[in-house]
């Protein structure tokens, strides 16, 4: 059995590189990664830079020897946002981000 850490709060704290190492560090096989910035424009998820930029974390967490075995969806939108248009591609570039994390499972 692997043992996963939630690291939202610690990335939000710390950057992902040391919120990675603490993780790892912690004696944690895995982390979980937060999609729940995507509410906000300045989320680095939602940069013309995204897919560099979840690379690079993918990478930090390699190098620490630490899996992203799941990430958790942007569901912190309001209900309004579900409803509208930009919901489809929002949760499509999630899934895609997700991947290159390495993500075995979203939730």
């Amino acid at each position: 059995m692997k043992i996963s850490a939630y690291s939202y709060p610690f990335v939000k704290r710390y950057g992902y590189e040391k919120a990675f190492d603490m993780i790892k560090n912690a004696g944690f096989d895995c982390a979980d990664v937060g999609f729940f910035d995507m509410s906000k424009e300045d989320c680095p998820f939602n940069s013309k830079d995204a897919e560099r930029y979840a690379a690079d974390m993918r990478r930090a967490a390699d190098d620490v020897g630490l899996e992203l075995n799941q990430s958790h969806a942007p569901f912190s939108y309001p209900v309004e946002f579900w409803e509208s248009e930009d919901m489809l591609p929002t949760f499509k570039r999630y899934i895609g981000l997700a991947g290159i994390l390495g993500n075995k499972t979203a939730v």
